[in-house]
């Protein structure tokens, strides 16, 4: 398997992210917007569905056979502004799936080095402003570059 980066990840996730069209009929026409500048703001100014990516540090792995197995946890970091309390479980559910549908269609050879994506799960975190966010949280394994 050819070895990759969590950087050249980063890039192929959120041009990913962008290009899911969402499938909950509440609010579909809020597309998927990269705002990296989130994540030293706060959220409070984000619309529904801008997001950035944390990316923690990785850790050997030994799920795949390659000299430099490793793993990591993708959080995706989202706004769900506007969305009503009695809506919001439904949309934020769709949107997990359609995450890891969109992963699912990443893996090596599309993307060199990619071995899995699974979702952890989906967690509301506060927000100072009150803005609903959420992460949606996924365990990325890939082969490293040296």
């Amino acid at each position: 398997m050819q070895p990759t980066t969590p950087r050249a990840l980063h890039d192929v996730f959120a041009a990913a992210i962008r290009a899911v069209t969402p499938t909950d009929t509440h609010e579909s026409t809020a597309r998927w917007n990269h705002r990296p500048e989130l994540r030293e703001l706060e959220i409070g100014d984000a619309a529904l569905r801008d997001f950035y990516l944390v990316a923690t540090p990785g850790a050997p792995s030994d799920e795949i056979i390659a000299p430099e197995a490793y793993a990591y946890r993708l959080d995706i970091v989202t706004s769900y502004a506007g969305v009503p309390s009695t809506e919001i479980d439904y949309i934020v559910d769709a949107d997990a799936r359609d995450l890891w549908d969109a992963f699912e269609a990443l893996y090596s050879p599309t993307t060199p080095g990619l071995y899995s994506v699974e979702p952890i799960g989906s967690n509301e975190i506060e927000d100072p402003t009150g803005t609903p966010t959420y992460t949606h949280a996924f365990r990325v394994v890939y082969a490293r570059t040296h």
